[in-house]
């Protein structure tokens, strides 16, 4: 049932099944009993332990998941464990040019001999070079690629992060700790980890302007998803109020993010 009904399976394996089991039977075993030791060694302790404790993100998922490593081979591409909670029904789990996933090789190759059919990968964002109007279709792949784009906003948020601590030498020890601290409480809220962030330490005096606004379009960009109830003309009027904003304010690395959010279809 569910077998190839074929020349081979009709001639020699269902008329010779004892020969099959001295055959292979041995050689099945053992690797039923490899595959029994390794996989919950690899996987769910070398690899998931670790990679929920340190690693680096692609994708700013709602959990503490990370990749472990950009090159998965020991467990079939589960080292890229980020990757993979972000898209859990992707066949390919390697999204970025450094990473490799071996066992998106191996679905490749039984795809190209036809004994596999590729259901679903993760897609990239798709955008447009000339796009600039802020519609329906850019508001459904914004909320399609929301983990790419709230990535891209840590991104940017933490390049920000190192120019204000390269300027803020002139504070008191106990200030440039406190922010260091609020700083880094917010990058791993705006990767998606669920610290609480010290907003105070962010928005006070000793914080600049620029790091304000970024706290403050971050938090915006926040609600789009957080408006469940909300209705889609509701949420595309609130999309382009973000664009509008980001594109007024002169911090130029916010109007480029947002003029690139505008190009999303």
């Amino acid at each position: 049932m569910g077998t190839p009904d074929d020349w081979l399976e009709r001639h020699v394996y269902a008329r010779y099944p004892s020969l099959g089991v001295g055959l292979s039977g041995l050689p099945g075993v053992s690797a039923w009993a490899i595959q029994m030791m390794w996989i919950p060694f690899w996987a769910g302790g070398v690899v998931n332990g670790g990679s929920h404790f340190g690693g680096y993100r692609n994708i700013a998922t709602s959990d503490a998941s990370t990749n472990l490593f950009p090159l998965g081979i020991l467990i079939g591409g589960e080292e890229l464990h980020n990757n993979h909670h972000a898209y859990v029904t992707s066949a390919r789990l390697s999204n970025r040019w450094f990473e490799f996933d071996i066992g998106w090789l191996y679905i490749r190759l039984l795809a190209a001999l036809r004994l596999a059919t590729i259901r679903r990968v993760a897609t990239k964002p798709r955008l447009l070079s000339n796009k600039a109007v802020v519609d329906d279709a850019t508001l459904q792949a914004i909320i399609r690629n929301r983990h790419e784009v709230m990535a891209a906003y840590a991104r940017m948020f933490e390049r920000a992060c190192r120019w204000e601590l390269r300027r803020i030498k002139d504070m008191s020890r106990d200030d440039k700790r406190a922010f260091v601290l609020g700083m880094k409480r917010w990058l791993r809220q705006a990767w998606g980890y669920r610290d609480k962030p010290d907003q105070q330490a962010l928005t006070s005096r000793n914080a600049s302007r620029r790091i304000r606004v970024y706290v403050e379009r971050y938090e915006a960009l926040l609600e789009l998803w957080a408006w469940s109830h909300a209705s889609r003309e509701q949420l595309l009027v609130q999309l382009q109020n973000w664009c509008r904003y980001a594109e007024q304010n002169d911090v130029t690395a916010i109007a480029d993010f947002s003029i690139r959010l505008r190009r999303y279809t």
